[in-house]
C-alpha cells in the first residue's frame, strides 16, 4: 500500500496517518519517504513509527538499540551489509573499517554495527580531509 499526502500536509495530519498505520494489523512495515516538506517535523514523525514497523530504521529508539548492542527491526542496508560480510566469511574483529557516509539511515548505524562486531571504525563524509590516506589504511571500506 502506498499513501500519498498533499504537499500542504501538517505534522499533526501525518502523525494521525502514522498512528492509523501503526494500529492496522495488515501493515507490517512503515517507510516514511523523506525529506518531508519543510512544515513537517520529520524527527517527530519518524519517532512515531512503531519500532516493530520501522522498516528503514529511522526512529531514535531503533538506533539507540543498535548503539546498545541490541536487536532493532529495520536498518535494512546496514544489516544487509553485515549479512554480506558474514556470508562471505569476512571477519571484521580487530580490523580497521572506514565508513564513507554519515547518514542516520546507513552510515551511523553501520558504524555502530561494525563497532559491535569489534572493528575499529572511522566515519568519513563530504568534509573529511585526507580521505584517500584514511581509506588506504583501512582493511574494509564501505561507501554509499
Amino acid at each position: 500500500m502506498s499513501i500519498t499526502l498533499p504537499e500542504a500536509t501538517t505534522t499533526k495530519e501525518l502523525l494521525a496517518v502514522i498512528d492509523d498505520l501503526n494500529k492496522n494489523p495488515r501493515v507490517y512495515g512503515i517507510l516514511l519517504q523523506h525529506p518531508t516538506p519543510h512544515q513537517i517535523n520529520e524527527r517527530q514523525c519518524f519517532d512515531r513509527i512503531a519500532p516493530e514497523q520501522d522498516v528503514d530504521g529511522v526512529a531514535s529508539l531503533g538506533f539507540g538499540r543498535v548503539a546498545m548492542g541490541e536487536f532493532a527491526y529495520g536498518l535494512a542496508t546496514p544489516a544487509g551489509t553485515m549479512k554480506l560480510l558474514e556470508h562471505y566469511d569476512i571477519s571484521v574483529s580487530g580490523k580497521e573499517a572506514v565508513v564513507v557516509v554519515r547518514s542516520p539511515i546507513l552510515g551511523k548505524p553501520l558504524a555502530q554495527m561494525l563497532l559491535n562486531a569489534n572493528a575499529t571504525v572511522t566515519i568519513c563524509h563530504s568534509k573529511t580531509l585526507n580521505l584517500p590516506q584514511i581509506m588506504n589504511r583501512a582493511d574494509l571500506v564501505v561507501g554509499a
